[in-house]
């Protein structure tokens, strides 16, 4: 069968061969122009056309336009032609083998097999090596005692060969029992292929017995046809088989239950004849047009297409005698190729996918019980996956010809080559999807994967591109530079190869063209006008002189002289669109021809000089200086006045009009201007106006501009905002200033005022235009009062114009509640004190706002009392503003939501910064009244506040036992003392007794003997694991600690405990702990006796130590283990109190005597603890 394919391969060629042959049609490029003097070349030049072996075949018809997918289905139509297919399957009315084991004495194994056979078997077996709960005994261990098996295998085997289009008895088949295989719940094969176990092999042959199982099922692929093979269905009474080409790729999916057991046999062929494979035969002329198409595209079709190969091969030679799809793909293609003049070649393609893992069971998982417990578990690198956006890297490397001959290292291959020139579009999809030949996995590095996948590609090409795929990346640079260097009269087949590539191919929309230059100076070196008028015509040379540039413009006029040159001149002055270039050029010729003494260009230069004059381009950024140098060449100051500014009014941009204006501004008043007399001047101050006045008209000063702040370094592609900004504005304020056309300040100011659209496309919203009206009001304010006398005054119109108008949104401002520097600015600069009065303080204290914007407003108008000073009001002043402001926001003010001690001290102190001290009394007021609304304020906020108090009083000599802050220590201890104290528990001792006990030192004995000393009731330890709650729990016992607490373990995994004091423990814990806080509470206020007993007035000082349990405030106070009590200390201490306990000597006399026993205690009636009311 294989042998009539060839000869169909080769009569298909031959016929083919008469039809029609390739084309290279590059010669008219270098035919002359007319009335050049040059003679048309001689194409059928018979000694020219042997060299270059270029052939004359006639265009092909309806051409394919899409090269890559016309192959790609072309290649896929010729696997479908194929006469069978590439596997097999049906389920089988089957005799019971009496399948016989002999491995391990198993003897016969019944079927359908049961899960006791399936272990005897798995015992007596080998683990796959690949995969895991799939077992395999050698088929020679296997035996079958009913002999119509045999007979069954061989029906069977006949049926599969008719299958896969072989031919039964001429094939003279061996059917070879290879393994018995047995696949366990979880049992599953990556994508593979199979490799020829025995001489001859061709095929497998998968026998499947009844058999219990779920999935399993197998996935076959083959030049990008799928096939699913599932046999579960039926699988515990009944037998299938199931085959296919060693070639074809498959994969096992896992098997979700039960066993599957089978027989695998290899199919053998055993005559001279070659071995069956999948022929194409019919698709020959179609490949053939599609190939003749890319061919005669020449350079603007695919430089190469990259098919994916089924296998890795070694070698050319591997490739060549290898069977299967890969061969068949080869041979398809090869005839045509290489009558067309095409190059096969085979290469490596390598694919590296790295990056961070995730697992099956890594979604939902608590990384918190992932304990050490389970860090030994096996992981089952097959069943990872890549977590988000894993790295890929692909290359394709060691290009050799199918002799194996080295073409290229690499073939070079970017993300758009694999869409439009690779089989299939996305190689790198298609080796993911396959078989991986190599993995990496280290989950002690950071769980890093890496996955390695490596396939054989064929690679196709037109010979017109050999130098490009030998040369890659460097090939363009070394056609640019052939061409450069050539020093040949006359092109010979590459260089006029190399002028197609070139004029081809892309180029720059702007800036200087390599290509065209290269090509312009071939043309030249080989006097080939119309050669360079069409590299021109090509490239966009007439669009821009910079594509051509002036040298390679002035080389073409030296080879092909003015007569030839000035037309292709003459039209890039017309087409370019910079005035610059155009005049630059202008003097280049003049300079030429001047150098060369000729003069018939004379007459030219002047037309086209005053033909570029009277057609002025939109003038740029940089041609300020330009515009100088015309005014300054002789009648210049006439054409600025008559050509230059009327263009230029009409055609340019206001920004680059503006730069005119200031160089023309500039120019005037250098010492030796062109503007020599006072008309000149004259003219030049009425052109900048003019300028100016259009560039102010036609300018939005709402446009949006990139946002000031700088890109975040952290953030690579970080955006800027774009808003509209101010410096538009001030910048043409600044040119009217500058140039002295005060007068257009009017027409700045009329603009601002325009009515603001609804949309942002139509024009600045109401939003946009309200913002920089207020924004430009401290530079407007800055621009009135540093206006020196000596000037010409501002334009009323204008200056009234703009406060008149701003005036209503800057108080609008004072009703938004986030207030900016920038927006009291703007009021402090504009109002007068009858204003604040009557119109902006109203506004301002209507809204409910924070104490920074009340801060910023004040500091503000103190700021500027020395301006208000000049225009002073008679019913008000800076200093009562201030006030009423102050104490507007002290009302406003609730300083016991946030409970934060630094904001209520810098609070106190803007007091005194804004010449208010005495209102600091009030703050205090405030806070008890607002404190007395919340439960947990005066235990979390007013007590801890009392030594940040304390420092306050003695930066600013407030004494402690003078109103207020004395009625504020009463009220708030007195709170404090009836609300949260609590009643003294008995239970005292054993809790720390308990804690003493525990001698352990490891950190969960030391966390629970902390906790037993703590104000705490209960103490969660998380994850800890089974042996460490053992631990625990057996330290908790030998201490006694069930007396005071419980106990028990949490039933997570790893274990976790938890401990929990009794309420007597509790209360007792939490009363000693706050005698400690009221006692350094009290420290913190004086640890004179005599101050405190002022400060609570005696009797109330005596209740209170009763209440402490303590005979003075110095009094010596023991100290439990391990306990920590601390109270917030001052920012500023004035108190001799510098750590959580301070014991006095005990040397020290009590006050008022020198008996230091504690009094006789007295019951303390908490119900009746005074409580002193500030408000």
């Amino acid at each position: 069968m294989a042998s009539i394919c060839l000869i169909h391969l080769v009569d298909l060629a031959e016929q083919d061969n008469h039809q029609a042959a390739p084309s290279e049609n590059l010669e008219p490029i270098f035919q002359s122009e007319t009335g050049s003097g040059d003679e048309l070349e001689d194409r059928s030049d018979s000694e020219e056309s042997d060299s270059d072996g270029e052939e004359t075949a006639p265009r092909v018809e309806n051409p394919s336009t899409d090269i890559r997918g016309d192959l790609e289905k072309i290649i896929s139509s010729a696997t479908k032609s194929f006469k069978g297919s590439f596997y097999f399957e049906k389920r089988c009315d089957a005799p019971n083998p009496t399948l016989r084991l002999i491995s391990g004495n198993i003897g016969t194994v019944g079927l359908p097999l049961v899960e006791l056979a399936a272990k005897q078997i798995i015992a007596c077996s080998e683990q796959v090596p690949s995969a895991k709960e799939a077992w395999e005994m050698d088929g020679g261990l296997v035996a079958f005692d009913n002999p119509a098996w045999n007979s069954f295998i061989v029906d069977v085997a006949a049926q599969v060969y008719k299958g896969l289009g072989i031919n039964f008895h001429a094939s003279k088949p061996k059917i070879e029992l290879y393994k018995l295989l047995l696949h366990g719940t979880g049992s599953h094969f990556l994508p593979h292929q199979y490799t020829e176990k025995a001489e001859g092999m061709f095929a497998t042959m998968v026998v499947t017995l009844p058999s219990a199982f779920t999935g399993g099922a197998i996935h076959l692929s083959h030049a990008g046809l799928p096939a699913v093979i599932d046999s579960s269905a039926d699988s515990l009474i009944s037998t299938s088989v199931a085959a296919w080409y060693t070639g074809v790729t498959h994969e096992f999916k896992p098997v979700t239950s039960g066993y599957r057991l089978a027989l695998s046999y290899n199919l053998i062929h055993t005559t001279d004849a070659p071995r069956p494979s999948l022929p194409v035969i019919h698709e020959l002329p179609q490949l053939r047009h599609i190939l003749l198409s890319w061919k005669q595209s020449g350079y603007s079709g695919p430089q190469k297409i990259v098919c994916l190969l089924q296998k890795l091969h070694d070698s050319a030679a591997a490739l060549r005698d290898a069977e299967g799809a890969d061969a068949h793909l080869v041979s398809f293609l090869g005839t045509v190729a290489r009558e067309l003049d095409f190059k096969l070649g085979m290469a490596k393609c390598q694919l590296t996918i790295s990056g961070a893992a995730c697992g099956p069971d890594d979604y939902g998982r608590d990384d918190y019980y992932d304990s050490d417990e389970n860090e030994d578990d096996d992981v089952d690198s097959d069943d990872l996956e890549f977590a988000d956006n894993p790295d890929y890297d692909m290359t394709i490397t060691d290009l050799v010809d199918l002799e194996g001959c080295s073409v290229c290292d690499e073939v070079l291959m970017d993300k758009e080559d694999e869409k439009g020139q690779t089989i299939p579009a996305n190689i790198s999809g298609a080796l993911e999807a396959g078989p991986c030949d190599e993995q990496e996995y280290d989950r002690h590095c950071g769980g890093d994967l890496t996955r390695h996948y490596a396939r054989s590609v064929l690679v196709i090409w037109p010979s017109l591109r050999d130098e490009e795929i030998a040369y890659g990346d460097g090939y363009f640079d070394y056609v640019l530079e052939s061409l450069r260097t050539t020093t040949s009269t006359k092109a010979d087949r590459e260089e006029r190869q190399f002028v197609e590539r070139v004029l081809a191919s892309h180029h720059p929309e702007a800036g200087p063209d390599e290509g065209l230059q290269s090509v312009c100076t071939a043309a030249c070196q080989w006097r080939k006008l119309e050669l360079w008028r069409r590299a021109m015509d090509a490239r966009g040379g007439y669009d821009s002189l910079d594509k051509l540039g002036l040298d390679y413009l002035m080389d073409a006029v030296a080879e092909f002289g003015y007569n030839d040159m000035l037309p292709s001149i003459e039209k890039m002055l017309q087409k370019d669109k910079s005035n610059t270039r155009r005049f630059k050029l202008l003097e280049q010729i003049e300079s030429d021809a001047k150098a060369k003494d000729d003069s018939s260009v004379g007459h030219w230069i002047s037309e086209k000089r005053e033909s570029v004059l009277g057609s002025l381009r939109p003038f740029v950024a940089g041609e300020d200086k330009l515009l100088i140098e015309l005014v300054k060449a002789p009648g210049g100051i006439a054409v600025l006045e008559h050509k230059i500014v009327p263009q230029a009014e009409s055609n340019s941009k206001p920004r680059n009009l503006l730069s005119l204006v200031l160089a023309l501004h500039a120019e005037k008043i250098r010492p030796d201007s062109c503007f020599k007399s006072a008309d000149d001047k004259e003219i030049g101050s009425r052109a900048g106006a003019r300028l100016l006045s259009r560039a102010i008209k036609r300018k939005n000063f709402f446009e949006l501009v990139d946002s000031p702040a700088g890109a975040p370094s952290y953030h690579p592609y970080w955006t800027p905002r774009r808003a509209p900004s101010t410096k538009l504005a001030e910048q043409y304020l600044d040119a009217c200033l500058k140039t002295e056309n005060e007068a257009l300040i009017v027409e700045v100011v009329k603009k601002l005022m325009a009515v603001p659209r609804t949309t942002r496309n139509a024009g600045p919203t109401a939003a946009e235009r309200d913002s920089i009206l207020i924004a430009l009001v401290p530079y407007f304010s800055k621009m009135v009062e540093e206006r020196s006398d000596s000037l010409p005054p501002l334009p009323p119109v204008a200056i009234d114009l703009f406060y008149k108008t701003t005036m209503p949104f800057l108080l609008a401002q004072m009703q938004k509640a986030d207030l900016k520097e920038d927006d009291v600015t703007s009021v402090s600069a504009t109002a007068h004190i009858r204003s604040y009065k009557r119109s902006i303080l109203p506004k301002f204290k209507a809204v409910g706002r924070g104490p920074d914007t009340y801060k910023l407003f004040i500091r503000q108008l103190r700021a500027r009392e020395a301006q208000f000073a000049l225009k002073p009001s008679p019913t008000s002043s800076i200093p009562a503003i201030v006030t009423d402001l102050l104490t507007t926001m002290i009302g406003q003010l609730d300083l016991t939501v946030m409970k934060s001690v630094a904001a209520t001290i810098d609070m106190l102190e803007f007091c005194y910064e804004a010449n208010n001290g005495p209102r600091y009394a009030d703050v205090l007021s405030k806070l008890v009244k607002d404190g007395n609304r919340r439960a947990d304020c005066v235990e979390s906020f007013l007590l801890p506040l009392i030594p940040d108090l304390v420092g306050f009083a003695s930066r600013h000599g407030i004494s402690v036992t003078a109103p207020p802050l004395v009625s504020y220590f009463q009220t708030v201890l007195g709170s404090w003392i009836k609300g949260f104290f609590g009643s003294r528990s008995p239970v005292k001792s054993p809790l720390f007794a308990c804690a003493q006990k525990i001698k352990c030192k490891c950190n969960f004995c030391s966390d629970v003997v902390k906790f037993l000393s703590s104000t705490e009731q209960s103490l969660q330890l998380f994850g800890i694991g089974a042996p460490k709650t053992k631990h625990l729990e057996n330290a908790l016992k030998s201490a006694g600690v069930g007396a005071v607490a419980t106990w028990n373990i949490v039933m997570t995994s790893p274990r976790g405990f938890k401990i929990t004091k009794t309420n007597e423990a509790h209360q007792a814990s939490r009363w000693e702990a706050n005698k400690r806080k009221g006692i350094l509470t009290l420290k913190s206020i004086s640890t004179d006796e005599n101050v405190l007993a002022s400060v609570f007035e005696g009797s109330k000082y005596d209740n209170l130590l009763r209440y402490l349990d303590v005979p003075w405030v110095n009094a010596p106070v023991r100290a439990e283990p391990s306990s920590v009590i601390s109270i917030a200390q001052p920012s500023v201490s004035t108190s001799a109190v510098t750590a959580a306990y301070v014991c006095l000597p005990a040397t020290r006399a009590a006050p008022g005597g020198g008996d230091t026993s504690p009094s006789k205690r007295q019951k303390v009636d908490r119900a009746n603890v005074e409580i002193i009311d500030l408000t």
